[in-house]
């Protein structure tokens, strides 16, 4: 399998977060923090796939807008039951402690050798993330991967964020590509493998532990990996 599935493959596309750059940690200790501190009824495990996705809306979105916003933006099970107010006061102190924890995280291990591999082989590479352009510009450099890749697409670029295939199309265009198969999209949540099934491409799902992996899987991805180890196995 790991010889067939390049076969034929002229892009392939990565999210950030959760494949590239290991923020589990960031999310498990700020979902630690906040249940400890407002005596949530939840544990980490199930908190943290829903602060994951909260971690993505709020870096989209300013502050002025999140508080508009709030009742819908703040659909959180974790939540369910806390007036709205309390409910913006958590989901920040949520936020906070994350962008504080994700200052120390790092890459996931040998995902610089696969990009590397890649792009040896002449693939074009890009990245499609629900986050800022300028913010998976800013990880890419850092760990020196910038150079790699041939586009970066964030929620800037696009009118609808994943699950909406728009970003994975248009990176399609970008690269004038016409036949979906030709395509692999590297995801680690529900809405990659949603945008990726709705743009018909090649779906690899990461199990880094924002998700359960039953829950991955049960939405049917080309393949599932369970880690950026199997990552560079399946794509040696």
């Amino acid at each position: 399998m790991s010889q067939n599935i390049l076969e034929g493959v002229k892009l392939v596309i990565f999210d950030l977060d959760g494949v590239i750059f290991d923020i589990v940690g960031a999310i498990r200790r700020s979902a630690a923090d906040g249940i400890q501190k407002y005596d949530l009824k939840t544990t980490i495990e199930d908190t943290m796939a829903d602060l994951a996705h909260l971690v993505e809306k709020l870096q989209a979105v300013p502050i002025p807008q999140i508080v508009l916003n709030s009742y819908e933006l703040l659909k959180i099970p974790a939540l369910d039951g806390i007036p709205l107010l309390k409910r913006l006061q958590i989901t920040l102190y949520f936020y906070a402690r994350f962008r504080e924890y994700k200052n120390e995280a790092k890459l996931f291990p040998r995902i610089d050798e696969i990009i590397k591999q890649l792009a040896a082989r002449q693939i074009p590479l890009a990245i499609f993330t629900n986050q800022k352009a300028s913010y998976a510009q800013e990880v890419l450099q850092k760990f020196g991967l910038a150079q790699y890749f041939n586009k970066i697409f964030g929620f800037n670029e696009v009118k609808k964020t994943k699950p909406d295939p728009e970003g994975i199309v248009k990176l399609m265009d970008a690269f004038k590509i016409k036949n979906p198969n030709a395509v692999i999209y590297v995801g680690d949540m529900i809405t990659d493998i949603q945008a990726g099934l709705a743009a018909r491409v090649k779906i690899i799902a990461v199990g880094s532990g924002l998700v359960a992996k039953e829950k991955l899987q049960k939405e049917n991805p080309t393949h599932f990996v369970n880690d950026t180890a199997e990552l560079a196995n399946l794509l040696r």
